[in-house]
């Protein structure tokens, strides 16, 4: 059996987002800033009648934070009600990985809860990224968007 997922990158790293928690994928247009916010969040953005918050997943990695340019992507997840834009630098790939293909994250990264597993791909390594465990964090806000 297999899992759809949709593959972004964010520096030189490949992420799968489970397609079941995706809502959609957006250009990066107009974030309005937010003062005051943490440091991963970038600000909201409007989409379609709703505010939704834009969590740069470069800076909540511990990554080195980068201009937008045209190929960065507003990966929009939805998660029970919780609706939230995450910042990378690419996503335009859509992949199935079967549940054999899908290793558990090396025990020296057990410390990165938010790595549900890994997906060896010919040339590439993908980190399975465990959405709701990403937004878990003191960097980042927990109410409804």
């Amino acid at each position: 059996m297999t899992q759809p997922y949709v593959v972004c990158r964010v520096d030189q790293t490949h992420y799968a987002i489970p397609a079941a928690d995706v809502q959609q994928l957006e250009m990066v247009e107009q974030i309005t800033r937010v003062p005051g916010s943490t440091e991963a969040l970038d600000g909201v953005v409007y989409l379609r009648g709703q505010v939704v918050p834009v969590l740069n997943l470069r800076s909540r990695l511990g990554l080195p934070r980068v201009d937008y340019d045209y190929s960065s992507r507003l990966v929009i997840v939805r998660l029970d009600r919780r609706v939230v834009a995450l910042a990378v630098d690419s996503a335009s790939e859509f992949a199935s990985f079967s549940e054999e293909a899908c290793q558990p994250a090396p025990e020296a990264l057990a410390r990165l809860d938010y790595l549900a597993g890994v997906v060896a791909q010919e040339n590439r390594l993908i980190l399975i990224l465990n959405v709701r465990r990403l937004l878990e964090s003191d960097n980042f806000p927990q109410g409804d968007a």
